[in-house]
């Protein structure tokens, strides 16, 4: 087995990556493929670990129950979770599907009043509303598609996205 871990060109720069480096791997055994066994997911968990943050027993932040789930055969992952950025009280998610297939996806939100969605072009501006039907909203990805997804909420209803990872089937 052999890895390269820096290749150092002598242009445009004669000095560049010349240093003391620190470098993390991993090995990680599985059976089949990289898509069944799961290798995206793992270096998800590898690259981007959990972040804990001390909050105040009594925060509104703190709760036991799953804020949104995703139903899928697996591929499907949610890289973005945020205010929107024109200001108003709408939150983006923004989802990608990695396996390279067409994948149906039901996003949930069990604990979440949602008032409409809609599927936005990646600068968040509306292309199409989509059927919220009780608290989800199904999507069909193709093969490596971004889904950027705007939702408006009922007023007074507040979003708590503190201290989640941003992979998984649960967030």
């Amino acid at each position: 087995m052999r890895i390269t871990l820096l290749k150092a060109p002598k242009y445009p720069d004669t000095t560049c990556d010349i240093g003391h480096h620190h470098f993390t791997y991993s090995l990680y055994l599985h059976e089949g493929d990289w898509r069944t066994g799961r290798v995206d997911e793992e270096g998800w968990k590898f690259n981007v670990p959990f972040l804990v943050y001390p909050i105040a027993p009594e925060s509104e932040a703190v709760s036991e129950k799953t804020w949104l789930t995703l139903e899928s055969a697996g591929g499907v992952f949610l890289s973005a979770l945020k205010p929107a950025e024109d200001g108003s009280d709408d939150l983006i998610l923004r989802l990608y599907e990695n396996h390279g297939a067409r994948t149906p996806v039901k996003v949930i939100f069990p604990h979440t009043s949602i008032l409409s969605a809609s599927e936005c072009d990646l600068m968040e501006r509306e292309l199409h509303s989509l059927n919220v039907v009780d608290t989800s909203i199904c999507l069909a990805f193709t093969p490596f598609e971004i889904k950027t997804i705007r939702m408006k909420r009922l007023q007074g209803v507040q979003f708590h996205a503190t201290g989640f990872p941003f992979r998984g089937d649960s967030y």
